[in-house]
């Protein structure tokens, strides 16, 4: 392998993930980019798992013409660990990657086609790894508060907020161009905060869907719930350096009484639907000593709850339809009458004009304006 064929440079920051680096390192071992041409550069944030031994241990295994290398980092965070990253690499253009996630066997190769030159940023797309069960809270996450690519209207002009580091690739001069990551920043804005700087400094942002990574982490409330407390914590401090983000940070929705109302009283709604459930499973437990119930006997009681609710809801509408239905036809009615009051009411002056057109042309009527016209004289 020369110098001069390396073309992409996969940065990976791990901290305390030994299995899932390994199963991230296998899939970049499959990639269908030609051999020589990438490089992967793991920067180890100061894991005290077994993650400093994973790259020896699979290096055996790995294709030869792929040259994985290990930086051992004091725990400084991700922002600080992808900087070493961008400094130990050594291709023209990088491609930053989480240890959370496997690459699709065209994902390096679909970056080196895009990110060509300077002024260019591709960003790739997030799916779920085909081994989680999608629960609805990540499905509700993916279609909102991250990893919302549906939103993007223009491929070739991607928002800045869409700058995600587990998929997105730049080159090596915009990066020193602004500075790498800002050290200083919290987690869960940092990632952001570049891409605003990056598009700042014109560079533009281009998604390209066909570049995937496999995102092999679950979501839980409790968690992200944390996790979105600290990004409301980074947010005020990317405010403080960049003010004019603070609609693009949504800052304001602090100030939003009915948010919070509508959280407590939805909040309160599922609390009780939690006790409604409970109590069905107690009652179920309480059967189960007479006859054994299984999962399926379970989910049919639920299943009919909700069949007899949605029945309800939609006789409810159908009840709906009809009376519509009712006041339309009344509408249509009397309609139908004031159009016929206004044709009957039409037709009775064109009678009374026409008859005093006719009163008008008798001889006595017209002898008397003679004769009123001759008196005048």
């Amino acid at each position: 392998m020369t110098s001069n064929a390396l073309r992409v440079s996969v940065v990976i920051p791990t901290y305390n993930r030994a299995a899932k680096l390994r199963q991230a390192l296998c899939s970049l071992a499959a990639q269908s980019a030609p051999p020589g041409s990438f490089e992967v550069v793991v920067v180890d944030d100061g894991s005290t798992d077994a993650t400093p031994t994973v790259v020896e241990q699979l290096r055996p295994e790995l294709p030869a013409p792929l040259p994985v290398r290990y930086i051992a980092a004091p725990h400084r965070g991700p922002s600080a660990t992808r900087n070493t990253g961008i400094e130990q690499a050594a291709a023209p253009v990088i491609l930053f990657m989480d240890d959370d996630c496997e690459a699709d066997q065209a994902l390096v190769a679909t970056h080196a086609a895009e990110t060509t030159a300077p002024g260019i940023v591709t960003i790739g797309r997030v799916v779920w790894h085909s081994s989680l069960t999608v629960t609805p809270f990540m499905d509700l996450v993916t279609r909102g508060a991250q990893f919302n690519f549906g939103a993007i209207t223009n491929p070739d002009a991607a928002p800045f907020s869409f700058f995600y580091t587990c998929n997105a690739s730049v080159t090596r001069a915009d990066l020193e161009a602004v500075g790498g990551f800002d050290e200083e920043l919290p987690l869960y804005g940092e990632d952001t905060e570049l891409g605003y700087r990056l598009q700042r400094h014109g560079v533009r942002m281009r998604y390209r869907p066909q570049a995937v990574v496999y995102h092999n982490q679950p979501l839980e409330l409790r968690s992200y719930m944390h996790r979105q407390r600290r990004a409301g914590r980074a947010a005020v401090q990317l405010m403080a350096r960049h003010p004019e983000l603070r609609s693009a940070l949504d800052i304001d929705s602090v100030a939003d009484v009915r948010l919070r109302e509508q959280f407590y009283t939805t909040l309160l709604r599922y609390a009780f639907i939690l006790g409604v459930e409970d109590a069905l499973l107690e009652e179920t437990a309480s059967l189960a000593a007479a006859e054994p119930v299984t999962g399926s006997d379970l989910r049919s009681r639920f299943e009919g709850w909700v069949s007899e609710s949605a029945g309800k809801i939609a006789a409810e509408a159908k009840a709906a339809e009809e009376l519509v239905r009712q006041l339309a036809a009344q509408v249509e009615g009397r309609d139908a009458r004031f159009a016929q009051m206004v044709q009957e009411k039409d037709a009775h002056i064109a009678a009374l004009e026409s008859e005093l057109r006719r009163y008008q042309r008798l001889w006595p009527l017209r002898l008397l304006r003679f004769l009123r016209h001759r008196s005048r004289r």
